[in-house]
């Protein structure tokens, strides 16, 4: 079975939400249609109550042809139990005729949504954050600096990348295999759009503060991914953290983040509380 796929499935099935006494109920999610298609769609998770609370937006990863919104309960309620609003989408996976940017025109469609519709939902439209995973974590790359799209979205107040995939040349150049099982879906034929579709290629505008993790034993993707485009962020003046002081799988990276003792974790709600604050321990 593909990693991408099996190792996810595993990590969820290993966890409960762990370690300490939760601080906020966590209740059944609301399942919201965010665009006109069948997969633009997102659960969202409140605390109560929500209305001041920080607005989580995740993006799964899956190499951009798999993945539910579903699986990521786990990862969405440990974070309501800190008193955090957590959007977790769905998005057009690659397919005949999906490919890049439709992930994310999907992603902007969805923060739109929950910004324009903050008061009706009883959510704050001024406290919204975007994390990704892998693949999730280029598409969020792509809503703050796609040439064509990126920048759009004022009111993001920060990014969270967690193991992105950030060159698409090289990280087939590492992993061959990649190009024929998902790549190729995702980008086309032509390696000129891969190239194109990679965030090391674009300018990076101003955006507001990123915070990076990647694990160093991350058998999936390399950590050079992560080390390059923090370096490229810096380079443009662009606040920025990194964290590589941690050892787990891809996949067991988000169970680390899922534990509400880990410093992962604790980081993350951290940068959602004051993101100018970066770098603190």
């Amino acid at each position: 079975m593909r990693p991408f796929l099996s190792r996810a499935r595993q990590a969820l099935l290993a966890l409960f939400v762990m370690s300490t006494t939760p601080l906020f109920a966590v209740q059944e999610p609301l399942e919201l249609n965010y665009g006109e298609t069948v997969p633009q769609r997102l659960e969202l998770y409140l605390p109560s109550p929500a209305r001041t609370a920080p607005v989580l937006v995740y993006i799964h990863g899956g190499a951009w042809i798999s993945g539910d919104k579903s699986e990521y309960r786990f990862l969405a309620q440990s974070f309501v139990q800190d008193g955090i609003a957590v959007a977790v989408i769905n998005y057009r996976l690659a397919g005949d005729d999906t490919r890049y940017p439709a992930f994310v025109e999907d992603a902007i469609l969805a923060l739109r949504f929950l910004h324009e519709k903050a008061s009706t939902l009883g959510i704050s439209s001024d406290q919204i954050f975007l994390m990704g995973h892998s693949a999730g974590a280029h598409t969020a790359a792509g809503v703050a600096f796609d040439p064509q799209l990126g920048g759009q979205l004022s009111f993001v107040r920060g990014y969270i990348g967690v193991e992105g995939i950030y060159d698409l040349p090289a990280l087939v150049q590492k992993w061959p295999e990649y190009r024929a099982w998902f790549v190729r879906s995702a980008f086309g034929a032509d390696e000129a759009n891969w190239k194109r579709g990679s965030p090391s290629e674009w300018t990076l505008k101003k955006s507001a503060p990123w915070l990076l993790l990647h694990s160093p034993t991350d058998e999936l993707v390399d950590q050079s991914q992560t080390d390059h485009f923090y370096a490229r962020l810096v380079k443009s003046g662009i606040p920025a953290d990194v964290r590589t002081d941690f050892r787990q799988t891809h996949f067991g990276t988000l169970t680390m983040i899922a534990d509400r003792g880990s410093d992962l974790h604790k980081a993350i709600v951290r940068f959602t509380r004051n993101p100018s604050a970066l770098g603190a321990r």
